[in-house]
């Protein structure tokens, strides 16, 4: 919430100070915002908090026609590491994720330059690990998956910086069924191969944490 909190009280200083009185025109139909989060992230602190568990679309785009707009993000992880020691033990990981969302959203203006905006959206999120084990006797390979697909509401407020560069925040509620599949894989002994499959339904609240910077043309 300290993001949240730090974009409000920017730009009610703006509001109040460099940019009090001028008029700000919103007739773009085009516009292109990053997740800025991760790189101010290093300046605050969000209560253990991890970039995991903020909004996770690092790229958005929205087309606006009248005061209604179509808006889509996508956002990806990888990481990998490998570790080993004199015993030849070696250890491999590798996580990959992808989250796309397409929806529609409405805004309203609630002042000079401040909108308030609204909508749903319609997600899906896929997530691979994979953790090689080598202890020298065995092979063994931990495979953990999932394939998610979702829908929900939206909420957002957003400051116009000028008539191209804007920034804001939103909160959402996503109801997620995901189809999860679960191995774990032996070299020298697949007959002990252990595989699983299975569902889950989530309901998943993404508080306000993350601020996006805009640029509409």
């Amino acid at each position: 919430m300290k993001v949240c909190i730090l974009f409000l009280a920017f730009g009610l200083f703006l509001t109040n100070g460099v940019l009090a009185g001028e008029e700000i025109s919103d007739d773009k139909k085009h516009e292109i915002s990053l997740n800025a989060t991760t790189f101010i992230k290093d300046f605050l602190t969000f209560n253990n908090s991890t970039v995991s568990l903020l909004n996770p679309y690092l790229l958005n785009y929205k087309y606006y026609f009248g005061k209604s707009a179509i808006r889509t993000g996508i956002g990806f992880d990888f990481s990998s590491s490998k570790t080993s020691d004199i015993n030849d033990f070696e250890l491999k990981s590798r996580i990959h994720s992808i989250d796309y969302r397409i929806g529609m959203e409405w805004k309203n203006r609630l002042a000079n330059r401040w909108m308030l905006f609204y909508g749903f959206d319609v997600i899906y999120n896929r997530n691979k690990s994979t953790v090689i084990t080598d202890n020298g006797f065995d092979v063994t390979t931990d495979l953990e998956m999932s394939n998610g697909i979702g829908t929900g509401p939206v909420l957002g407020i957003m400051f116009l910086i000028s008539e191209r560069i804007r920034i804001y925040a939103e909160s959402s509620i996503y109801y997620i069924h995901a189809d999860t599949k679960d191995e774990t894989l032996f070299e020298s002994f697949p007959e002990f191969d252990i595989k699983n499959t299975g569902s889950s339904d989530d309901l998943n609240l993404n508080l306000p944490t993350s601020v996006f910077f805009a640029i509409t043309f």
